[in-house]
């Protein structure tokens, strides 16, 4: 994800990460460059609520379970968030 993020931001566009506070230390690194903006969040509901309200695309890169977990409860979030 981060030559993906990297990419697109060379390019011009905006790069939004969002993180769970129990994940920052497993996920991040001071080896690894960061992107644009990051904004922690207290856990993953408010992560998919936030992505789901913040993000005009999604693209799932090869992951786990949670990659695939995200990919299907993201785009119904988008319309709820969009609706009410």
């Amino acid at each position: 994800m981060g030559a993906v993020a990297g990419r697109l931001e060379q390019l011009g566009g905006d790069v939004h990460g969002i993180i769970p506070r129990a994940l920052l230390e497993y996920e991040t690194s001071k080896e690894r460059p960061s992107y644009g903006k990051t904004t922690v969040v207290g856990d993953m509901h408010t992560r998919k609520r936030l992505m789901a309200k913040e993000s005009h695309a999604f693209i799932a890169l090869p992951g786990g379970f949670g990659t695939m977990e995200e990919l299907m409860e993201v785009p119904p979030l988008s319309v709820l968030v969009s609706r009410y």
